[in-house]
């Protein structure tokens, strides 16, 4: 699947899009609010390559192409990198 896909760079990562998934690798760019004093919000990462009027299954969550591309997919969390695969379900 990823030798035969398109790769993009994310803000926080990588995205290889194959014909009907796409593997999303993040990690934390040590960018974020180091000193942990100020309050954030949620940290979201817009996907790329994916079509708008689609929908995609990412994780058991279901959402239209267009808001992965626009508002994209929480990462948050106690980990560094996260591993997500996002399969187009129409």
């Amino acid at each position: 699947m990823i030798a035969e896909s398109e790769v993009y760079g994310l803000s926080d990562g990588v995205q290889y899009v194959g014909a009907d998934r796409s593997v999303v690798f993040l990690w934390e760019t040590g960018d974020g609010n180091v000193r942990g004093t100020l309050p954030t919000r949620p940290r979201r990462v817009p996907l790329a390559g994916l079509h708008p009027a689609k929908n995609y299954r990412v994780d058991n969550e279901t959402y239209p192409g267009s808001y992965l591309l626009q508002v994209g997919i929480p990462f948050d969390g106690p980990a560094d990198s996260h591993c997500l695969v996002v399969e187009q379900l129409d």
